[in-house]
């Protein structure tokens, strides 16, 4: 998690040299980049217009969640690039990293 003097950079790169170790450099980016959105910001001060786009994100990744529960995908084996193209279909090329970095990082094995 991110320390109370880290900045996203810092971090960011402190997390990716230990997620690199089990994930792929892009599966480990989108983990830690997540991290770093659902622990960083209450750490740091962040502008209204940042918190906001981050919780906007955060719910977007639980919406696909509860989708993919409802479908019966089992989260914690669920493949990155099966995550990736289906995520891509259903909420955009930009999204997709994003929720499939929350699904890692909350239900990874």
């Amino acid at each position: 998690m991110p320390g109370p003097s880290e900045d996203e950079q810092t971090f960011i790169g402190r997390c990716m040299s230990e997620e690199t170790n089990t994930y792929p450099q892009d599966q480990a980016y989108a983990i830690c980049k997540s991290k770093w959105d659902n622990e960083g910001m209450s750490k740091h001060n962040m502008s209204y217009e940042e918190r906001a786009g981050v919780n906007l994100n955060k719910w977007e990744a639980r919406l696909a969640v509860i989708n993919l529960k409802k479908e019966g995908v089992n989260l914690a084996a669920y493949p990155w690039e099966q995550c990736i193209a289906d995520q891509t279909d259903r909420y955009g090329e930009e999204a997709a990293p994003r929720i499939c970095g929350y699904i890692k990082s909350e239900y990874g094995s």
